[in-house]
């Protein structure tokens, strides 16, 4: 059996198991020092079994192989067997390649790390993992595309795979690659010793620090068209009818750049209607699947705190990043905007709107307590500017807000009314904790 398959390889994936170096050396893969924060959540996820199926899922380019071949290294230190292989190549993207390549890696090592990178192209392997994982005394670490389907998450917790998703980079993640954050600094938010911490690098990290690839190159049409072509046109092209037929994809790539140019700005779907001259379902289905895809952001309003009644919904764009085109085309409120969002989403923000167009962009519940945030790329802040943040302070009868904007640390009490003036490079490198 087990020269039939090192047959099976040496015919079929040649050129695949060279490129894929078996057995690993990890000397080869020149992996960065620094790790993802989502490195220690997986590794206390599994540190109470000898064995596990984990499967990481996020955006192209995101750093999902990085992260991998990492976790893999953390488990040759510790006397493991590691095994890699990535099913990148269509060619490769079929169940018995899966079953081949399985049976030589078991029949290796009953018991090594075994991972397959990009093998959640491939139809069934659900199914095929779980057969493995029964049979041999294996560990499995997965990646793919993303994808919050339903179907997808059922199917993921009958096999008894962890999921675990790695979203853009941060700000933290962007200055920490570049060894300028030591631990030390981390931020309790808010924080009035941090001054406008880490200003210098917030443009940096705004135009390409959601993808690591990017950190060394400094060409703003290489950054646009890396963007543009290895992250949202493989995930609409090539990662979305994986999942979903949708024979209009060039429609849906349009609907996504009308969503980049109003990032922050409420949906209507029939001025995207009116645009793509598709029916308001069709747009409705397209928002569905960007939104799975965390390529986009759906917010909604509420007009009254206790009721909680929510309503429309503000479109932003999943990062900041993501505004391929020249990010002159945007205003830095957008900008601005979208990466607040991105910190928050986390808290599950709400937007508050009421009838007389008093509006705080975002509202975070946590237990009885309340978090109004205002957000506005101005160096210098009016007191007009105020006017809605002070107004829900003070309907709701509470104590303090916060404003995001481009200016120096600041807090400052108007009638009772307490206002932390954040920075946004700050507030992005700060660990915030709502309790």
């Amino acid at each position: 059996m087990k020269n039939s398959n090192m047959i099976n390889l040496n015919t079929l994936f040649l050129d695949e198991m060279m490129g894929n170096k078996y057995p690993v050396d990890v000397k080869s893969w020149n992996l960065p020092e620094y790790e993802r924060s989502l490195i220690k959540e997986i590794i206390r996820c599994k540190k109470d079994s000898d064995r596990f199926t984990i499967c990481v899922e996020g955006l192209p380019k995101t750093g999902k192989t990085t992260l991998l071949k990492q976790l893999l290294v953390h488990c040759q230190n510790r006397g493991k067997n590691i095994c890699y292989f990535s099913f990148s190549r269509k060619s490769m993207q079929n169940p018995r390649n899966l079953e081949v390549i399985l049976d030589f890696f078991v029949n290796e090592n009953n018991q090594s790390c075994i991972c397959l990178d990009d093998v959640c192209y491939i139809k069934g392997w659900q199914d095929v993992i779980h057969k493995y994982f029964q049979n041999t005394q294996s560990s499995f670490f997965l990646s793919g595309t993303i994808s919050e389907h339903e179907n997808t998450d059922r199917t993921l917790h009958r096999e008894g795979i962890n999921k675990f998703v790695l979203n853009p980079a941060g700000f933290n993640d962007y200055l920490d690659a570049r060894k300028l954050k030591d631990r030390k600094y981390y931020l309790e938010f808010p924080n009035p010793l941090c001054g406008n911490l880490f200003r210098d690098f917030l443009e940096g990290f705004l135009i390409k620090g959601s993808f690591p690839e990017l950190y060394n190159i400094e060409d703003r049409m290489l950054i646009n068209q890396y963007i543009k072509t290895s992250v949202l046109e493989k995930t609409i092209f090539e990662d979305i009818p994986v999942f979903f037929s949708i024979k209009e994809l060039q429609k849906l790539f349009e609907v996504f750049n009308q969503i980049a140019y109003h990032s922050g700005d409420f949906i209507y779907e029939s001025s995207f209607s009116d645009i793509t001259n598709l029916s308001k379902p069709t747009i409705e289905t397209f928002f569905a699947h960007l939104d799975e895809f965390h390529l986009i952001d759906r917010i909604y309003t509420i007009s009254n705190i206790e009721k909680k009644v929510k309503r429309k919904k503000k479109v932003y764009l999943s990062s900041a990043s993501l505004y391929y085109n020249n990010t002159a085309n945007f205003s830095s409120n957008s900008l601005y905007l979208t990466a607040v969002n991105e910190k928050l989403s986390e808290f599950n923000p709400v937007i508050y709107r009421d009838n007389q167009s008093h509006e705080v962009d975002f509202i975070v519940h946590s237990d009885s307590n309340i978090y109004p945030f205002s957000v506005k790329a101005v160096d210098k802040v009016f007191h007009e500017e105020l006017h809605n943040l002070i107004y829900f302070i003070k309907k709701n009868k509470l104590k303090e807000g916060y404003f995001i904007y481009k200016g120096l640390y600041n807090v400052m009490e108007f009638n009772d009314v307490k206002i932390f003036f954040i920075p946004l490079s700050t507030f992005l490198a700060s660990e915030i904790s709502f309790s």
